[in-house]
Formats: C-alpha cells, sequence, structure tokens
C-alpha cells in the first residue's frame, strides 16, 4: 500500500531525476490537495480533476511520481490497490475508538431490504420459490474511505463490520475461514466446495449479518497468505437475475477514497453464482477486472 513505483499503471509515469520541471504540483488549484505520506514520508497530494494521486519526493514542489486512474489497480480504482490481510498483524477487535453500532438509514441507495431465510434453494430455473432479496442497511455516509499508506480494503472491511455489527461483534478472521479456489500453475483450482459456500453465505443473510469476502482478479498477484486472494469485499446482500437465472451477492467496495463513496455500493457490484461452474464472479466497478470469489470468512 505504498506509492513504490509506477509499476502499476500502464498510465502512469515517473521521473528518475526526482524533478521533473514540466509538471509543477498544481497548488493554486483547490481540486489538488495534500492527502497525507506514503510509506516514505514522502508528500502525497491528490487531485480529484483527474483522479489522480500525485507524489513530491524531495519537496521541491514538482512532480516526481503519479498514479493516474486508469480504472483499475491504483489507490482509488474500486479494484484493490493495496490488498491488506489482519494476519501480517494481530487483529484488532475494535479497529475504530468508536464506530457506532450499525446504521438504520440505507443511504438511499438500496432498495428491498429484508431477512432472508437462508434455506438451501439453488433454483438456477427461478422456480416457484427462489430466495427472497435480502439487503442488509449500512449508510454510504459511514464509509470510513480507503487511504493509500494508511487504510487498506482488509483494515476498510473490517470496520465496515464493525459498524454494521458492533464494536464487540466477530467479524471472521483468518483463522476461521473457507478456501474455495486457490491458484495452481498459473490458473484458479477449485480448492473447495460451491455450495458450501453458497449455503454459508445464505445463513449469514438470513440473520442479517455481513461476510468479508475474499476475491482474486490478477494471477500471480495475490500477496495473502493463500497466494491467491487480492482484495477483500464486504457481501451484505443478495438477488436473483431473472435473465442470466443465477443467484447473485451484493457486496460493498472497499477500495474506493471518501470523495467515491456514493458509489461504494452500486447496485451493479455483484458477485454472481454459477452453479455449474461453482464460482461466484462478477465485474469490478470500472468493468476492467473480474473478481473471483476465492474463500470467505465466516462470522456466525
Amino acid at each position: 500500500g505504498t506509492f513504490d513505483d509506477d509499476s502499476w499503471s500502464d498510465d502512469s509515469w515517473s521521473d528518475d531525476s526526482n524533478n521533473d520541471s514540466d509538471n509543477p504540483l498544481d497548488t493554486n488549484n483547490d481540486n489538488f490537495v495534500q492527502v497525507g505520506n506514503d510509506g516514505w514520508d514522502y508528500d502525497v497530494y491528490y487531485n480529484s480533476d483527474d483522479d489522480t494521486y500525485y507524489i513530491d519526493i524531495d519537496g521541491d514542489g514538482f512532480v516526481d511520481s503519479a498514479y493516474v486512474n486508469d480504472g483499475y489497480g491504483e489507490s482509488d480504482s474500486g479494484d484493490d490497490w493495496s490488498s491488506g490481510d489482519e494476519t501480517t498483524t494481530p487483529p484488532d477487535p475494535d479497529p475504530l475508538p468508536d464506530p457506532g453500532d450499525a446504521p438504520t438509514d440505507s443511504g438511499g441507495e438500496q432498495e428491498g431490504i429484508g431477512g432472508g431465510n437462508g434455506e438451501t434453494n439453488n433454483n438456477e430455473e427461478g422456480g416457484e420459490n427462489p430466495l427472497p432479496d435480502v439487503k442488509i442497511p449500512y449508510s454510504t455516509s459511514s464509509y470510513p474511505g480507503y487511504v493509500p499508506g494508511e487504510r487498506d480494503c482488509k483494515q476498510v472491511a473490517d470496520i465496515i463490520m464493525h459498524q454494521i455489527l458492533g464494536n464487540n461483534a466477530n467479524i471472521g478472521s483468518s483463522n476461521v475461514y473457507i478456501q474455495l479456489y486457490k491458484e495452481v500453475n498459473g490458473k484458479l483450482t477449485l480448492d473447495g466446495n460451491p455450495n458450501e459456500i453458497f449455503n454459508v453465505l445464505n445463513a449469514h443473510l438470513a440473520v442479517n449479518h455481513p461476510i468479508v469476502v475474499g476475491v482474486n482478479h490478477t494471477i500471480n498477484y495475490g500477496i495473502n497468505n493463500d497466494k491467491t486472494t487480492d482484495h477483500w469485499i464486504v457481501v451484505y446482500g443478495r438477488g436473483y437475475d431473472e435473465e442470466k437465472r443465477e443467484y447473485y451477492y451484493n457486496y460493498i467496495e472497499t477500495g474506493r477514497t471518501l470523495p467515491n463513496k456514493a458509489n461504494v455500493m452500486d447496485d451493479s457490484l455483484r458477485l454472481y453464482y454459477d452453479s455449474e461452474k461453482g464460482t461466484f464472479s462478477g465485474m469490478s466497478w470500472s468493468g476492467k477486472r473480474q473478481y473471483e470469489l476465492t474463500q470467505i470468512r465466516p462470522n456466525i
């Protein structure tokens, strides 16, 4: 989660001399603000006009490195720019001083909030009794925001879980998980039971519990313990797509910064369950990467 170099962006650039006279910091622009420091204490700036982060390494007032939001891989792409996992440090049962209990306001972005019954009913054809739609209430105004070098996607997911379930609630851990896929020889290989994942997701939604889900978006990218999971999201809902004849699971995107918090629960953010292939997959918000569910962290 640091501004190491430009390797994550096809469109980004850097100047090894640390003095790019052609690109002075646009400090006269009200939308160009310093947002902190990266892992090496270099000044980091964000320009909301072009959704780009800039770094001034030597403090001379000129841009030395930048991360252009090409829809993937950068700090505000919505696809995991910095995949974190609490296994690297001891888990904090209360990551916020007082994140509060679950808000009751849906933020105007959710409809059809309900309970669900959690029963196994893998009805790909729709049938007479498909599982009901579920959306657990959460206000996007409470979204903590991804912060480059300070708060990664896993930490954002954990905060959201505590906001919904309470400060001291069990939100899942690295010690209790269900693996579905692993990377083997450059491809995702089934390592678990898709129907078990389906049932566990439904069981959580039946009691209004969101659940942390790990996804893969790029082969050989995974930096977590399973060497497969690239990103963490929070599943909070379920629906049924009549055209696809598949259930889908709504998720909260944890890779976006606060200026884009209104979009973290867009209804297009879905993982579709294909029972024949045994996959839970969906496009990232940018439409440039596909998420494939790799593991889940039960909390009930």
